[in-house]
């Protein structure tokens, strides 16, 4: 409801996701609800909430991010949730995953240079896009952003990349066993380089092939993490025993 009638982004962010996977909202009776909420706001899709007590109110116009810090028995719960709704309905198919390997035992102390010219640069734009005026129309504050189209060259990277994962996603396919992740990668990329154009040209113009190649190498990169995740998450235990006592 807050996402409603105030500012119109917002977030779920957390290095605790445990906080989130055992709050109210995946609770049993809510879980699947919830999920499929964040499934709409992901596709910038109107969300519509009818009551009869309170008042009813309209989601619409509104752009949400989520990011989740999580150790592997939060995300088994999360899996598991409502007979694995999570994945089922594509919410867990809607991040960029990744497992990073822990760096334990190497973290040496280090100075750290705040001043450095490349952190000075960055920041400088990061100020520059947040002091841009939000593109809102009346008081309800719904966003209308300036639509961002490929360039004619990107456009051709794009379907390269699509269609090559495209011919991966049956059974016996490369990505057949994340099909569910490799189905939105497109998307993603196509995400990923309208930020990387947004943070080097501005919200207008067109995307260039640059930044689609560099879209869509990142997300190709996550969805291997996936595929390497989910292997992980969904080996047999006796393996997982196994590996733990060698």
């Amino acid at each position: 409801q807050g996402l409603a009638f105030g500012w119109p982004s917002s977030s779920v962010w957390s290095d605790e996701g445990g906080l989130v996977v055992g709050g109210h909202g995946m609770s049993e009776d809510s879980a699947l609800r919830y999920l499929a909420l964040l499934n709409r706001l992901w596709d910038g899709l109107e969300f519509r909430r009818d009551r009869t007590t309170t008042q009813s109110f309209v989601v619409q116009g509104r752009r949400l991010t989520c990011s989740l810090m999580m150790q592997e028995l939060v995300l088994a719960r999360l899996m598991a949730a409502r007979g694995g709704a999570a994945r089922g309905i594509g919410f867990l198919a809607r991040f960029l995953l990744a497992w990073p390997m822990s760096t334990m035992g190497m973290r040496r102390y280090r100075d750290a240079d705040l001043s450095a010219p490349e952190l000075a640069a960055f920041d400088q734009r990061m100020h520059e896009l947040l002091d841009l005026p939000l593109p809102t129309d009346g008081p309800a504050l719904t966003l209308h952003p300036e639509t961002l189209f490929l360039s004619q060259l990107a456009r051709r990277q794009w379907i390269a990349f699509h269609d090559d994962v495209e011919q991966e996603l049956g059974r016996n396919g490369a990505y057949g066993d994340v099909c569910d992740f490799a189905a939105k990668a497109a998307e993603k990329a196509a995400r990923i380089a309208a930020v990387l154009h947004v943070f080097g040209h501005g919200p207008c113009g067109e995307i260039q092939a640059d930044a689609l190649l560099a879209g869509a190498q990142i997300a190709a990169w996550h969805l291997h993490e996936a595929r390497r995740i989910m292997a992980a998450c969904e080996r047999p235990q006796p393996l997982s025993d196994a590996d733990l006592l060698l």
